[in-house]
């Protein structure tokens, strides 16, 4: 019973995973700031990468029910990688070239 619940949590996660990458493939070439508002999150933290920036999203913590009677808390996160596409430091400045998110996004 345990290794099925295992196979079926690991099957259920590669289609949650192919279900959050195409809600956010829109996303690719936007700027972050649209990003930011259709998710409702601010970036928490930034770091200079050799293409761009690369921004942490983080959403609020939920709980997740992860199998019958298992729940895990967890959170969306989200490493967009960016590049500059204007004079500014601003959001409106940076476009999405990639999205890594986990957690329920």
């Amino acid at each position: 019973m345990r290794v099925t619940s295992i196979a079926l949590a690991s099957l259920l996660a590669g289609c949650v995973t192919d279900d959050r990458q195409a809600r956010l493939k829109p996303y690719i070439g936007q700027s972050l700031a649209s990003l930011a508002a259709a998710v409702g999150s601010a970036p928490s933290a930034s770091y200079p990468t050799a293409r761009g920036r690369t921004f942490t999203l983080n959403g609020p913590a939920l709980a997740v029910a992860v199998a019958p009677g298992v729940v895990a808390a967890g959170g969306c996160k989200m490493q967009v990688d960016t590049v500059q596409s204007g004079g500014g430091s601003t959001a409106d400045d940076w476009r999405v070239v990639e999205i890594n998110a986990s957690g329920p996004c």
